[in-house]
C-alpha cells in the first residue's frame, strides 16, 4: 500500500493535482500493478518551502512511503527508474525544473489497512 506524499512551494489546482494522481499510479504500477488500487496521494501545496537557501524559485519534495519488506524486494535500479519517472510527472504537471525536485523513499516496518495487518 503506498503513499505518495509531494509538498511544493506553488500553489496547484484541483486539475493539476488530478492530473499528478493519475500519472504517479502510472509510476508505482512498474514496481506492482495492484499497488494502484491502494495508491494514496497527498499534495501540500503553497508551503514555506525553499531549495538551496531559494524559496521564490517553484520546487518539490516527494515522498513515497512503501511497506521495508517490499521496498527490500524492489532492485535499486527499479527503485531509480520509478524515482526518475514520479520526477518527470511533478516537473511536467506542476511545471517545476527537474533540478529543483527531490524523490525519496521511506519505509515503514508495519502497515495497517482496514484494520489488518498489511504483508
Amino acid at each position: 500500500m503506498p503513499f505518495i506524499n509531494t509538498k511544493t512551494n506553488i500553489a496547484l489546482s484541483r486539475k493539476q493535482k488530478e492530473l499528478a494522481k493519475a500519472a504517479l499510479a502510472d509510476c508505482i504500477a512498474a514496481f506492482n500493478p495492484n499497488w494502484t488500487k491502494v495508491l494514496m496521494c497527498n499534495f501540500e501545496d503553497s508551503c514555506s518551502l525553499s531549495f538551496a537557501g531559494d524559496s521564490i524559485k517553484p520546487a518539490a519534495v516527494t515522498e513515497i512511503h512503501l511497506l521495508e519488506s517490499a521496498m527490500a524486494s524492489i532492485p535499486a535500479p527499479s527503485l531509480e527508474k520509478v524515482a526518475k519517472a514520479v520526477t518527470e510527472v511533478i516537473s511536467k504537471t506542476f511545471v517545476i525544473d527537474t533540478d529543483h525536485i527531490v524523490v525519496f523513499y521511506a519505509g515503514s516496518p508495519k502497515w495497517m489497512y482496514n484494520g489488518l495487518d498489511v504483508r
